[in-house]
């Protein structure tokens, strides 16, 4: 039985992407003490990775977080004077203050094409409290709707 040295790199160049390792070196190995026989090495990178893979899966590790801040009564309006705005509320559902939420908004024309974005900061939202907002439209397409992108909590 020949006893091999494996060395292994992460790979993700191009557009194959599924082979994610790739083997880098093999050669026969300097010391007995920092080898294992070929086949045994195969086995222990794949049994490595697929444990890996079911750690990071499912989530383990990492700290609990407490629940997302939601939006809640998203209204895009045109006024009598041409001014457009976006009311809304955030509510917080964690039992923590959030200091800072960004609530991306994608901006919709008549066809329900997205004609770009905006940003709504919303600051100090006790625990289990909502907080309302209101913010003019700074667009120049012909906006007709409005949707929640995404809520980031900072």
């Amino acid at each position: 039985m020949s006893l091999m040295r494996i060395s292994v790199r992460p790979f993700a160049r191009g557009r194959d992407r599924r082979n994610a390792l790739r083997v880098v070196h093999v050669g026969a190995a300097i010391s007995r003490s920092a080898a294992f026989p070929y086949s045994y090495a195969c086995a222990f990178a794949r049994l490595a990775f697929a444990f890996a893979f079911a750690y990071v899966a499912c989530g383990c590790g990492t700290p609990e977080s407490a629940p997302t801040p939601t939006v809640e009564d998203l209204t895009y309006r045109r006024l009598p004077s041409g001014a457009r705005i976006i009311t809304g509320s955030v509510h917080n559902p964690s039992d923590e203050h959030v200091q800072n939420v960004q609530v991306q908004v994608s901006l919709f024309d008549a066809s329900n094409a997205r004609v770009g974005t905006m940003s709504i900061l919303v600051q100090d939202i006790a625990a289990g409290e909502s907080v309302t907002f209101r913010e003019p439209v700074d667009s120049d397409f012909d906006v007709q709707a409005a949707r929640v992108r995404s809520i980031i909590v900072m």
